[in-house]
């Protein structure tokens, strides 16, 4: 009995379905970067709330996937979604409350929020150029939004995104709004353009192009008024150098250079401010805006955080660090499962009389989910030891894995950064440094197999 001819696939059918899977891949990355420009909500159901974000991640995700016809799942990111479930879950299910809808909507929301972040692993595995493309959207957003931040800060155009309720939170005392883009948050804004400030920085050719496209974001991260958003941008134009110290051993004395020549840009900012150069009311507005964070960064180190917000202006500074110290306090009383999901406004306005979230990952994390809540973040930067325990790794193209372990890197540390002001865990934003991290590693794994065992 003769065995039935294999089936094999002609040029044209493999040709159609490696054409499918760019395709695939290609709408995988650049749809899941537009999302993150957005934040606009379309209808409220309880506690869970419908955004148009959400929306096109389940009309499109699927659709990218089946044109790739692929789903990869990497370990990681199951790992940190069942734990951020856990997390979500472990204050509720102690107490028997198995169906609250906070705690339901939190982990629909946590697990919506992992699905983004595997189509887009699987699209950076389908795409040769992933990780560029990542950075070439990125870059094409943030030309789009930055013109936009700078007419809302004029006023010519309107905060689109931020309820009515919160408008005043968004003027200032200079006559200048701080912009959101098409977002809610000027602190989310200003993230988007940092991310898109490093991609330029690592994947675009140096020349006229580029510098135009980096004082664009630039203009656009200082309409939002975000110290955070400010200080991020000028670690962005280090990158460079860093990447390739880190790669030849010499950190140490390229970040010697670095302070030095920061701190001759700082001395021809305050000589610009000496002499009137900048605008008097921005000038004054800044530099109020970071000595209130000086202040309250100097009160905390001296030990003296718990007097912050007594009898005094209750700045924007002195809010962050009130409703950090509050969130230690509460992590603390609940050390084990923490306070659940979608809690942490009430207990907080219950203990610091700020009604808000803990604007710190590490924090909300911490207080969401107790020991759970830390173990996520533990296995969060399990990637970067890795990647920097690669860092010397050969590559086939050494300007190649420059670039793409330098993005990786970056990524990581700006997040470290901007976990400790904004509160991600219930962002999509959130996975980007470990998907880059893993689709760097990923390249390295294919890139040093022998020819034979890829053929």
């Amino acid at each position: 009995m003769t065995e039935p001819p294999r089936r094999t696939s002609s040029p044209a059918d493999l040709r159609a379905r490696l054409e499918s899977a760019g395709l695939g891949a290609a709408l995988a990355v650049e749809s899941w970067v537009a999302i993150q420009f957005f934040e606009i909500n379309l209808l409220q159901v309880g506690s869970f709330t419908l955004s148009l974000q959400k929306l096109l991640s389940l009309a499109v995700f699927p659709v990218a996937l089946i044109l790739m016809r692929r789903w990869r799942i990497p370990g990681v990111l199951l790992a940190l979604a069942l734990v951020m479930v856990a997390a979500n879950s472990a204050w509720y299910l102690a107490r028997g409350a198995w169906y609250d809808s906070r705690m339901v909507t939190a982990n629909v929301s946590s697990l919506l929020v992992a699905f983004g972040a595997t189509v887009l692993y699987t699209g950076f595995a389908a795409l040769p150029d992933g990780l560029a493309r990542l950075g070439r959207a990125w870059v094409r957003w943030a030309l789009v939004t930055a013109p936009v931040c700078v007419a809302q800060s004029l006023g010519v155009l309107p905060l689109f995104n931020v309820p009515p309720d919160q408008l005043l939170n968004r003027a200032t005392t200079i006559g200048l709004e701080r912009a959101v883009g098409f977002k809610a948050d000027p602190n989310f804004q200003a993230l988007m353009l940092v991310v898109a400030a490093l991609s330029l920085v690592i994947f675009a050719p140096k020349g006229g192009k580029r510098s135009l496209q980096l004082a664009i974001i630039a203009v656009g991260i200082l309409a939002t008024l975000s110290r955070m958003g400010m200080l991020l941008f000028v670690g962005a134009l280090c990158v460079g150098p860093l990447v390739r110290a880190a790669r030849t051993g010499r950190l140490v004395p390229t970040v010697l250079r670095l302070t030095g020549g920061g701190l001759v840009a700082v001395t021809a900012l305050v000589w610009a401010a000496a002499k009137g150069l900048l605008p008097g009311s921005l000038q004054g507005f800044l530099v109020e805006r970071f000595v209130d964070a000086w202040r309250v960064f100097v009160s905390l180190s001296s030990g003296q955080g718990g007097a912050l917000g007594i009898g005094g202006q209750v700045t924007s500074g002195v809010a962050r660090a009130v409703l950090a110290l509050a969130s230690f306090r509460i992590f603390l009383g609940n050390p084990v499962v923490g306070i659940g999901a979608g809690r942490s406004k009430d207990l907080l306005s219950a203990v610091s009389g700020q009604f808000n979230v803990a604007h710190n990952t590490y924090l909300e994390m911490a207080m969401m989910g107790g020991a759970i809540g830390v173990a996520f973040m533990v296995i969060y930067f399990v990637p970067l030891a890795g990647l920097w325990r690669r860092r010397r790794t050969s590559f086939h193209s050494e300007q190649a894995w420059d670039r793409t372990w330098g993005y990786a890197m970056a990524l990581y540390l700006v997040f470290a950064f901007v976990f400790l002001f904004l509160s991600l865990n219930t962002n999509s934003i959130l996975y980007v440094p470990i998907a880059v991290a893993l689709a760097t590693r990923g390249r390295r794994s294919v890139a040093n197999e022998p020819v034979s065992a890829r053929a």
